[in-house]
């Protein structure tokens, strides 16, 4: 009985040896284990646990390659990727993708950028066949002809940015089908023809930069529906008609320029909705005698030009109260009275121009140094 307690020791070592060993088999040898992943639950006992094969690289849709393979070979870009899995290369100058389709396995072209490339060539019909675009820049790149109605397939579009080419002809209505389109940049360029009614569809704008694109004709009625818009840039036109009062219920919008155009006046009262303007220039408004009313409570105003509009008014006594304002552009009006002497001792004002009015009076004799040209 003396050695038992020696005997028992020595079997509880050899049972501790055992577990390890088992515990070191299980680990080599998984389906021993009591801890099998959840998938081995229905495996064949007598065939070894085989881990999930990585999952397959994902790979761009065909329907794509073939699109840009075209787009590519009519623009004569030769790319430093394949063009057989253009989604493959991460740091693509002209393209970005989304893989995450499909569960990862399939990729989609988001994003398409050759902006400032001599490409000097039409847009092809297979571009719009991308039709997962979010983006789409093709400013500066000499591009020529007409802007084809299949522009509509490109629903998923945010950015579309066709400005400084010699794009022509008149703008598809089917552009109002791009209901995700945020900014759209249209200018410079040849188009003809009206603003599409269709583009009042577009309720997520928030910028639209135009100038210099040939559109004539009136501001859509539909236009009233851009509540969002915070930007709009339709300088150098050919528009006319009266200036819509919608205007006054943009009341997000911090940009306006609609100067070099043919408006018919007055300028619309409801513009004093617009109480976060920044930066306002229109000019040549005939007919109607204008007021200055409308500015009253811009007083966020940076830039204001409003040179040749028929207006008929006086300066506003409390012009000193608009201390952001650096340059103000009141020529070729009908202002009478006499100047505020606040205007000279503005402190942000580099800019005045106040000639061909009929202000009478005599100068302020205090000048703030800031005031470099007037």
């Amino acid at each position: 009985m003396e050695g038992l307690p020696q005997i028992l020791v020595l079997i509880f070592c050899a049972a501790c040896i055992f577990g390890l060993a088992l515990e070191a088999h299980g680990a080599q040898y998984p389906y021993y284990s009591a801890t099998k992943p959840s998938d081995t639950y229905f495996r064949n006992p007598n065939q070894p646990y085989q881990p999930r094969p990585a999952a397959a690289e994902p790979r761009t849709d065909p329907v794509e390659v073939t699109a840009l393979r075209k787009v590519f070979q009519q623009w004569r870009i030769v790319p430093e990727f394949s063009l057989t899995e253009p989604c493959k290369l991460l740091a693509n100058p002209y393209i970005a993708c989304n893989c995450s389709y499909d569960n990862y396995s399939s990729c989609h072209i988001t994003s398409l950028n050759v902006s400032g490339q001599d490409i000097n060539n039409v847009i092809p019909e297979e571009l719009w066949n991308l039709t997962f675009l979010t983006y789409l820049n093709l400013e500066k790149t000499y591009m020529r002809g007409k802007l084809s109605s299949s522009i509509g397939k490109l629903k998923r579009i945010q950015l579309l940015s066709l400005g400084s080419n010699a794009l022509s002809g008149e703008l598809p209505k089917e552009l109002g089908n791009l209901t995700d389109l945020v900014r759209l940049f249209l200018g410079p360029n040849n188009f003809t023809g009206s603003l599409p009614s269709e583009l009042g569809n577009l309720l997520k704008l928030d910028l639209i930069y135009i100038p210099s694109s040939g559109f004539s004709g009136e501001i859509p009625s539909t236009f009233a529906n851009l509540n969002n818009l915070q930007f709009v840039w339709a300088s150098d036109n050919k528009l006319t008609g009266k200036i819509p009062e919608f205007i006054g219920n943009w009341t997000l919008l911090r940009f306006l320029r609609l100067e070099g155009n043919s408006f018919e006046g007055p300028i619309p009262s409801t513009f004093s909705n617009l109480t976060s303007m920044i930066h306002l220039m229109l000019s040549e408004v005939s007919n109607g005698g204008s007021s200055l009313a409308f500015i009253k409570n811009m007083k966020s105003l940076s830039i204001l030009y409003l040179r040749n509009n028929n207006i008929s008014d006086s300066i506003p006594l409390n012009i000193g109260e608009y201390q952001n304002l650096t340059r103000l552009d009141l020529s070729f009006n009908n202002i009478r009275g006499k100047i505020p002497d606040s205007l000279f001792l503005m402190k942000s004002l580099s800019h005045l121009s106040l000639g061909n009015n009929k202000l009478n009076g005599t100068l302020p004799t205090q000048k703030n140094p800031s005031l470099l040209y007037v």
